[in-house]
């Protein structure tokens, strides 16, 4: 989502200048239809699951989603070491240049600290500001034009 050529569709998701659990919901047509490929793509596979595996992981990606957006910044090392909590993922949503790249994870910290995206919240200092600096044309990039 964050390579030049998929930026469009997604960045409407990191317009918003404070972060709120409603944050997280916000996402063009394109961006919900690229980031759930896999699922789409895996139904196949698990069209034998029982009927209680979509809607459960729907729900748990759904409050996924809410919690790392929430405006909270308490700090948890031990949740942070395993687990992605919102002050580790406001992070990646900092209009700092370098923290976009950074914290890509969605759920497990594992995958940052495997790929070199790690950016432990611990180490960054100042105050976070968020908004991706442009002017808010909200009817464009609701559509990803």
């Amino acid at each position: 989502m964050h390579t030049k050529h998929i930026w469009r569709v997604h960045k409407w998701h990191h317009s918003p200048t404070y972060m709120y659990w409603f944050a997280g919901v916000r996402a063009t047509f394109p961006h919900c239809v690229f980031f759930n490929l896999p699922f789409i793509f895996a139904l196949p596979i698990l069209s034998k699951a029982p009927s209680l595996v979509f809607p459960l992981v729907m729900v748990e990606h759904l409050f996924r989603n809410e919690w790392m957006h929430m405006n909270v910044t308490w700090k948890s090392n031990w949740l942070e070491w395993v687990f992605v909590t919102p002050r580790y993922h406001h992070i990646h949503h900092s209009a700092a240049p370098e923290h976009p790249v950074a914290n890509l994870g969605s759920l497990l910290t594992i995958w940052d600290r495997l790929f070199g995206t790690y950016m432990d919240p611990q180490a960054v200092k100042t105050e976070l500001s968020f908004g991706t600096g442009e002017k808010d044309q909200s009817w464009r990039i609701m559509f990803g034009l």
